[in-house]
């Protein structure tokens, strides 16, 4: 008969569990998102909310926009693979969840890159030719993007803590 765990592994077990439902939550979120992002693309939109809708789909930006929305995709459904895995105890889990971190740094950085070399002209551009309210949307989409970018840097940062501790590390080793 196995022994009672004791009082820190079973706290630890309790985290490792909490940690698979976060990467099951924000791979579910990750998938959404693009969707959300098509969905209003589909309303009556004019005047300036049409070019700024125009400008964040096509040329250089558009790009951009459309190759995130695909990796958010992939990202997501990877980190789908990880809740599954982590929840689950499985020793696949501390793997994928430090190349999801890798992963997560690398993209991180890569927007940060394109939000302050691709982004921020492309909107500040647009502002100048749109007058009072393309320099709200501008300024918005500029605050958002670094928000964002900042979170997305939290939660690979919180993976990383979290799995490589001690015990975690025990746990799911075996």
């Amino acid at each position: 008969m196995e022994a009672e765990p004791d009082f820190e592994t079973k706290k630890a077990i309790s985290n490792v569990k909490s940690l698979g439902t976060a990467q099951y939550l924000f791979g579910a979120i990750g998938l959404a998102t693009p969707l959300i992002a098509m969905s209003r693309r589909t309303g009556n939109m004019g005047g300036v909310m049409k070019e700024l809708d125009d400008l964040l789909y096509a040329g250089d930006v558009g790009f951009y926009t459309w190759t995130a929305m695909g990796t958010t995709v992939l990202a997501s459904l990877f980190l789908l693979g990880c809740g599954a895995a982590t929840t689950k105890l499985k020793p696949v889990a501390r793997p994928l969840t430090l190349a999801h971190v890798a992963l997560g740094f690398a993209n991180g950085l890569f927007n940060v890159i394109v939000a302050f070399g691709i982004m921020v002209p492309a909107l500040l551009q647009f502002a100048d030719r749109a007058g009072p309210a393309g320099l709200g949307g501008a300024i918005g989409g500029i605050i958002g993007g670094v928000i964002g970018g900042i979170f997305g840097f939290l939660f690979p940062g919180l993976e990383l803590w979290m799995i490589t501790r001690p015990k975690v590390k025990d746990i799911l080793t075996g």
